[in-house]
């Protein structure tokens, strides 16, 4: 089949006005791009919530409280990263492209701020 022909093909199954779709994949998008958004906007989300951890962790006063929210934090984001790496996986299997494609997160490399955050010193008398 022609290259062109097989993109106008696609370009026509996606209707730009939702009043002349027939079927739910001429309205919808495809899976694969619902996944590319809620990976995307997950991995946005947990380096946030990295970053305020890390600042909550250094402001701490109390040094014990601030390392058993650190620790619970960490078996809370070990998580999420692994349910994001799971919707990335099946949007690596399902993408039509290459360029689609997303590596999966390293949760060692996402925490490191928060276990290579310094904490002022305090001053003793």
């Amino acid at each position: 089949m022609d290259a062109q022909a097989a993109r106008r093909a696609r370009q026509k199954t996606i209707q730009a006005d939702l009043a002349y779709a027939y079927t739910d994949e001429e309205a919808s998008p495809p899976e694969w791009l619902d996944l590319l958004d809620t990976a995307r906007d997950a991995t946005r989300d947990i380096k946030d919530s990295v970053q305020y951890e890390t600042a909550r962790f250094v402001a701490e006063p109390d040094i014990r409280r601030a390392l058993a929210q650190r620790e619970r934090f960490d078996a809370q984001v070990r998580e999420r990263i692994e349910r994001v790496n799971v919707q990335i996986r099946r949007l690596n299997l399902i993408a039509p492209n290459s360029r689609f494609h997303r590596g999966t997160l390293d949760a060692d490399e996402i925490l490191k701020p928060l276990f290579r955050a310094e904490r002022p010193k305090s001053v003793s008398n």
